[in-house]
């Protein structure tokens, strides 16, 4: 029960506590407003009046929106697994009151049998609209990981480089937002390349832009760069080392000896049996230096096919920033931590899908975080031992970088103690930081994009 009493001087108030997740309010309500779901749930709806009809009650908005908003919501605030996400649900009321009503484990079961047999296509467009709103094109890196399984998946084999069984998984990321534009499951003895050409095309049938595409070597088949070209996107492709690609860069190279590890760029044309014409390469050559200090007798050649119109050290310099796309996709790895359970691959499959769309809602919640460290104020957990259970928050001035991984963002921007308090004029919530670093609190603040709200008149009105 609420209580109220005082000491000298000090009135003091405390709530029954009822939640660690206080951060699902704001979670909830800019799902909500995103235009993405806005789109997927009518196209969701369609498929599944078709498919089943009235069988699950999911063909009704209110529920069919209940249940996205569960799953979306509940994997964006750390829980891994649909009992996982049915469990907190039952558990906490303001996951109650947020949703709207409770949801049960075999509720989002047969949700998730649904997603799984109609759920393909407007899942998968509406992954590639959330990395895409608001942009006028796409920047794509695309490549594959292997994601290890411990079970019978369908579709999982073993893969001889990686020495595991699993998923080799297909993946497109767009390096200006940082976000996932596709993600699909391919067997773990697919080639690298697999899925690339069909995922690109079924991009740009959904009327989206591709600006730029960049991929690793084993990615430029001819099917991918004439559908690039076809889009008029650039593109820079990394070709695999081979003796006439060597024997077109000879001429690049200086007439003298020359010393180890300086390097020469240039370009010349060229094209493989399997093309239809030359095309623009961009080679890179260097005399690696030798570990014991010794000179290198050889020279190593890296190759780049590509449409861009820029110097041979600009095209070079933008591939090598490839990096960027690995560490977007490995957070999604770390924040997420996949693991897929059923043993169907298409369930796998819309699991995936669900995955990624809340990894984008959590880069879309962080990007307005301050980028670069400087001294400042800083807030430091301490006991408040007014409120107890609770924490205070105290100011010191230390250096402190505040861009911080999407796992430290939801543990510490998110997962917020709550409590209820009674009043006279009704019932609300008091949200609790554990601990915000230097400029978080302002992104809780700026989740409504029509108007700058305190944080309990945002939980206040999801309540009511």
């Amino acid at each position: 029960m609420d209580q109220e009493f005082g000491l000298p001087g000090m009135p003091i108030e405390i709530g029954r506590a009822v939640s660690t997740d206080g951060g699902v309010v704001f979670v909830i309500r800019h799902v909500c407003r995103s235009v993405w779901f806005k789109r997927l749930l009518p196209s969701l709806r369609s498929a599944i009046a078709t498919h089943e009809g009235e069988r699950y009650g999911y063909v009704r908005e209110e529920k069919l929106q209940r249940g996205l908003l569960a799953l979306i919501a509940g994997l964006a605030m750390g829980y891994r697994s649909v009992k996982a996400i049915a469990d907190v649900i039952e558990a906490d009321p303001l996951w109650r009151r947020s949703l709207g009503k409770r949801i049960s484990q075999p509720d989002l079961s047969r949700l998730m049998e649904l997603l799984a047999r109609v759920g393909e296509k407007p899942l998968k467009r509406a992954l590639a609209e959330s990395a895409a709103e608001g942009r006028g094109g796409l920047h794509i890196d695309g490549d594959s990981t292997l994601i290890e399984l411990h079970g019978t998946q369908e579709g999982s084999s073993y893969n001889g480089h990686y020495h595991c069984t699993g998923y080799h998984a297909g993946w497109m990321v767009d390096t200006e937002v940082g976000k996932v534009v596709a993600l699909w499951l391919n067997p773990g003895k697919a080639y690298t390349s697999e899925g690339q050409t069909e995922v690109l095309m079924g991009i740009t049938e959904m009327g989206l832009k591709v600006r730029s595409y960049r991929g690793d070597a084993g990615m430029p088949s001819p099917q991918l760069m004439a559908q690039l070209e076809q889009d008029g996107a650039a593109y820079t492709l990394r070709l695999k080392s081979n003796p006439k690609l060597d024997q077109h860069a000879e001429h690049l190279l200086p007439s003298g000896p020359w010393q180890a590890g300086r390097v020469f760029m240039g370009e010349f044309s060229y094209a493989a049996k399997s093309w239809d014409r030359e095309r623009r390469v961009v080679a890179k050559l260097q005399k690696p230096k030798a570990k014991d200090g010794a000179e290198s007798l050889f020279w190593e050649g890296y190759y780049f096919v590509t449409t861009r119109k820029d110097e041979a050290e600009i095209v070079v310099s933008h591939y090598l920033q490839r990096g960027r796309a690995e560490g977007i996709f490995g957070e999604f790895m770390q924040t997420m931590q996949p693991n897929f359970r059923h043993e169907e691959k298409v369930k796998n499959e819309a699991w995936a899908q669900i995955l990624a769309l809340a990894f984008n809602f959590l880069v879309d919640l962080r990007r307005n975080l301050p980028k670069e460290g400087a001294i400042r104020r800083a807030l430091k957990l301490t006991q408040d031992l007014a409120d107890p259970g609770f924490v205070a928050i105290a100011i010191e001035r230390v250096k402190a970088f505040a861009s911080a991984n999407l796992t430290m963002f939801r543990a510490h921007a998110l997962k917020l103690f709550n409590v209820f308090v009674k009043h006279g004029r009704g019932e609300k919530v008091r949200v609790h930081p554990t601990l915000l670093r230097p400029g978080w609190p302002g992104i809780l603040m700026t989740l409504d994009s029509c108007q700058r709200m305190r944080w309990q008149e945002e939980a206040t009105n999801a309540l009511e």
